[in-house]
Formats: C-alpha cells, structure tokens, sequence
C-alpha cells in the first residue's frame, strides 16, 4: 500500500470566509445567482432548490473575498458543522451566512478526493471534537484551517475521486426515486377514502430520558433540516436530557407542525 501523507487543511486549500450577514432576496424577476447557506448543503450536495436567489449586485457584494468556482467547496461551519459540497459551474453561486469557501491550491491534493476526506468519518469526528464545548457547535475558520487531511500519492487520489463520483450518481438516482415514491404515497394518502387515530397503528415510545456521554447520532431538527442525517457529536455538548433511540421508529416534530418533519429512523449500534 502506498504511503500516505497528512497536512492541515490551510496548507491544501484556501479557505475564505463568507460575509456576515445575511444576503437580501432577489424580487421576483430580478434573480441572478445562489446565496447557499448551510441549510442547503445536504448529503455532500447543494441543493439549489432552497438556496436564496439574490441580484447581480447582490452577487458581486457577496463575492467581494473570492467569487465561487464549479468545483470550489463551501463547508458549513455552523448548525451543522461539518457538510461539505461542490459548487454547480452552471448556477452563479456565492457563500451565505456561517459557510466558508474551500478552494484547493496545490498539485498534491485532488478536489473530489478532498471532498469525499471532508464527508469522511476521520474529517467529520475532528471537527465535531473542535466544534464541540458551546452552546451552539461552530468552528471558527481558523479551525477550519487545521484540518488534518490524510491523502494517497495523486494517481490513487484520482482513482478514488472516480469511485466517489460513481456513488455520488448512484445516490442522486436513489434519492430521485424517494422522491417520486414520496409524491405517491402522498397521493394514495389524499385518495384514501378513511382514516384512524395514529394511536390505533402507532405507540409512544415509552424510555427515561438520559445525559448523553461520548459519540452520539444526534437526531435534531437542525440536522433533520441539512439533510435528515443525524450529527455525530460529543454527548457533553448537548445541554439537556435526551431520549435514547435503541430502535426502528419514526420521529414527528411537534414544533411548528406544519412544517413536515417526519423522520424515519434506524438508530446506529451504540
């Protein structure tokens, strides 16, 4: 096997912070790019769907420290720390509020190789570790700079940027067909001629809540929101009693239920 190397992540990479405060809504007609907050970056992709469209004045203050380039990186680092995506070259695109640019600066390090090492369980313990000690998990961007990245001679990084890649179309596939499977049974739902009390199908699960201790999925909103993806943290870092989930079953948001926050959940082993 060969040898592998390790840097920070500043040594590989400009990394460059956004502007802080929050970019203004185009008016309708007057859209020109994508402000991408960290809501948006979802599974180690930007979805362009939910990001803020802003004006082209807007987009040139916004991109004042560095305008964003297909392929360039924007990492979250806030609410949650840690997801990572590549920017599309076809939609104009600039940073919005707590995300930073990645932009690879060197020969030795592949771009889609670093993505898939920041997506990466090594990557994302280190930042949940340095994250973790305030209310709110954040890294600064000087944290975001020491980064340890571990990387192969550049062949072998190409070699898995390209299997990376080939998951990544196979995932878009999947998540396509969730979403069309979604709108049906959405649509038998709204045909179906009765109904019953959920009490009838479902239970409350009946557990004492605990202190969360050690590494933990934590089911949050936050993290339903980025991605329906739980973050792994430090159960210390959590400032309240939780529910531990030791099994299958499905979560619903009792805050603002309008919003659909239904979360089907296979709870790792603890």
């Amino acid at each position: 096997m060969s040898e592998w190397a390790e840097a920070p992540l500043g040594d590989l990479a400009d990394v460059v912070d956004c502007e802080h405060k929050t970019a203004p809504e185009a008016p309708i007609g007057q859209e020109y790019a994508y402000s991408v907050g960290t809501p948006d970056l979802i599974d180690g992709r930007i979805n362009y769907a939910t990001a803020k469209r802003v004006t082209h004045d807007t987009f040139e203050s916004w991109s004042r420290r560095a305008v964003l380039r297909g392929g360039d990186l924007v990492l979250a680092r806030e609410a949650p720390v840690g997801q990572v995506a590549q920017v599309n070259p076809q939609m104009p695109t600039c940073l919005g509020q707590r995300t930073v640019l990645v932009r690879v600066k060197t020969a030795q390090i592949n771009n889609g190789f670093l993505h898939g090492y920041l997506l990466g369980r090594d990557a994302q313990q280190w930042m949940a570790d340095r994250s973790a000690g305030s209310t709110v998990a954040h890294l600064n961007v000087a944290d975001v700079r020491e980064v340890p990245v571990r990387f192969p001679p550049l062949p072998e990084q190409r070699r898995i940027a390209a299997v990376l890649g080939s998951l990544d179309d196979l995932i878009e596939t999947d998540r396509t067909q969730v979403a069309i499977l979604e709108d049906l049974a959405r649509s038998v739902a709204a045909t179906s001629r009765g109904a019953v009390p959920l009490s009838v199908i479902a239970a409350a699960m009946e557990s004492s809540q605990t202190r969360p201790a050690g590494p933990v999925e934590h089911y949050s909103l936050p993290a339903f929101d980025a991605g329906a993806m739980p973050e792994l943290v430090d159960g210390e870092t959590i400032q309240s009693s939780k529910l531990p989930l030791d099994r299958p079953c499905v979560l619903v948001s009792r805050l603002n239920p309008h919003w659909e926050r239904c979360w089907m959940v296979y709870p790792g082993p603890n």
